[in-house]
């Protein structure tokens, strides 16, 4: 990230920013640094890795008690390309969740507030 991409949210596991870049691929793309990987989505992809995110949590639930599941990356958070899934922990995926609700809570507010 340079410094001329404008921060959207960052929590401990990541950080989501969008691009002023020249190429109309990545200004029209959502950015997310999750770990060491890089995401560069459009908002049908974002909303879909918001979705696969949830059903991991979902799908997870069941470990949440167990101290090895909640520090060690042992579920798999399917992104909306099949051939690309991320290892979490149950303690990481909450915290990938977080990174892509405040991304869409400051999207959407971003949007509400351009159109005053």
């Amino acid at each position: 990230m340079t410094c001329n991409e404008k921060t959207i949210y960052r929590n401990k596991i990541g950080i989501s920013f969008v691009s002023p870049s020249s190429s109309e691929y990545y200004r029209e793309r959502i950015h997310l640094i999750i770990r060491r990987n890089g995401l560069h989505l459009d908002s049908k992809e974002f909303a879909h890795l918001r979705r696969l995110c949830l059903m991991a949590i979902e799908r997870a639930k069941g470990c949440a008690d167990c101290p090895i599941a909640r520090k060690h990356p042992c579920h798999m958070l399917e992104t909306p390309f099949p051939q690309i899934s991320l290892a979490f922990s149950y303690e990481e995926l909450l915290e990938v969740s977080d990174l892509l609700a405040g991304t869409w809570f400051e999207l959407e507010l971003q949007k509400i507030l351009s159109g005053l």
